[in-house]
Order: C-alpha cells, then structure tokens, then sequence
C-alpha cells in the first residue's frame, strides 16, 4: 500500500520541479542572482534557461517579426550569441586565475537607457573576489510578468580588472 502511494507522490513532485524550474525569474533581485549563480557555477544549461523562447522573441521585437526566421533559426542566433559572451567570461577568468566558485554576491542595479516598457534593460551584477569589486553586464528584458536574458554587454577581459589590483 505504501508503494502504491509513494510512487504516484514521487512523480507529482517531480513534475511540480520542473514546473517550477522552467519559470522565470519574476523580478530584478531574482534574475541578478540566477546569472550570478550559473556564471559561479559555471552552469550554462542554468544560464541558457534564462533566454526568452523563440516565440517571446518574435512577440518582444518588432524587427525579429520582419526577418520572417523559423524558430530553430532565432534560437540558433540568440544562443549563440550568448553562448560565445559565457565561454568569453569563462575564458577571462581562466585568463586571470579567478575561480568563478569563489565569487562572491555583492549587488545588483539596473538601468534603462531606453524609455518605454518594450525596451531592454542594462542589468550589472557586482561581485567581490579576494576583497576586490569587479562586475558583471547584462541585457535583460522584463515580458510578461518574467525576465528574460537578450545578450551579455561585456564579456572580454571582464576580470583583468579585479586580478590585477
């Protein structure tokens, strides 16, 4: 009897994880620190679960709607892109001998350099590495009640800073 229930038990929560995985981030705070955590992690399944699908990229922007892309095509670009800025990050870090693991969360802040609800908007993620201050800059966009990552702003050279000092 308890078998029959364990099982069934099991599988709804499961389900109720995945479901909770593949939600959003819903706010600034929450989409700062899932950035942070698949960069210290060096995650990129954790970071790649933060782009937007290619259908909430052809709803966000009026110019991907216009290029007619099929949705393999869209998520080919977007991924791409971002792939090449988190291995760019990686390699800065190997570069300068930071051990992502060992960053630590400092801060967050954003900026809207374009006015309108539609736009993109900076997000820097501030991190502390052997008592020195260094960041990191993103591209996010809030849609539908969710954040979503559109690109990484500086991803070469991004730890030169805080290894030297």
């Amino acid at each position: 009897m308890t078998a029959r229930l364990t099982l069934p038990t099991t599988l709804l929560l499961l389900l109720c994880a995945v479901a909770a995985k593949a939600q959003p981030p819903a706010d600034s705070a929450a989409m700062a620190n899932k950035l942070f955590a698949a960069i210290h992690d060096s995650n990129w399944e954790g970071f790649r679960g933060l782009l937007p699908s290619a259908k909430m990229i052809h709803a966000m922007s009026k110019k991907e709607k216009k290029k007619k892309l099929k949705d393999k095509q869209v998520m080919n670009l977007i991924e791409g892109r971002v792939r090449d800025g988190f291995n760019g990050i990686l390699a800065s870090a190997k570069e300068n001998g930071v051990e992502l693991q060992t960053l630590e969360f400092v801060r967050f802040q954003t900026f809207r350099p374009w006015e309108g609800a539609d736009r993109p908007i900076a997000l820097e993620v501030f991190y502390r590495w052997q008592g020195r201050e260094g960041s990191l800059s993103f591209s996010v966009m809030e849609f539908k009640g969710g954040w979503y990552l559109l690109e990484i702003l500086r991803s070469v050279k991004v730890f030169d800073k805080v290894a030297t000092e």
